[in-house]
């Protein structure tokens, strides 16, 4: 999916609570070229599911609120994209109950191109 999104001229960003551990994880695995603006736990914003992370990334990306999509495994991620005023793709592969204000609902990888 990383690399569809690149192949199509759009962007993948990256917002997490880990710190740049988690970069050197990227990098390890030849993942981190992916991602253009990464926001991580060492930017010491607040954590999820305030959306500050999400508007760091609009404010440096020049991105409007309806040009980015959260994509997230946890009810968190969801959360901070409608405060972000953005839409969430929420990604339920451990079938959890789906949060409230998810746009999209998938449930494996199959279905994500659809949404992208």
């Amino acid at each position: 999916m990383l690399d569809y999104i690149c192949e199509s001229k759009r962007r993948n960003h990256l917002f997490t609570h880990r710190n740049n551990q988690v970069l050197e994880y990227l990098r390890h695995y030849q993942l981190l070229d992916y991602f253009t603006i990464k926001i991580t736990g060492d930017d010491h914003l607040p954590f999820k599911p305030a959306p500050d992370g999400l508007l760091a990334i609009m404010r440096q990306g020049n991105i409007l609120p309806d040009n980015l999509l959260m994509v997230g495994d946890r009810s968190i991620d969801i959360d901070s994209a409608w405060n972000a005023t953005v839409h969430s793709l929420f990604f339920n592969s451990n079938k959890l109950p789906i949060p409230e204000h998810a746009t999209y609902t998938i449930t494996s990888y199959s279905e994500m191109k659809r949404y992208l």
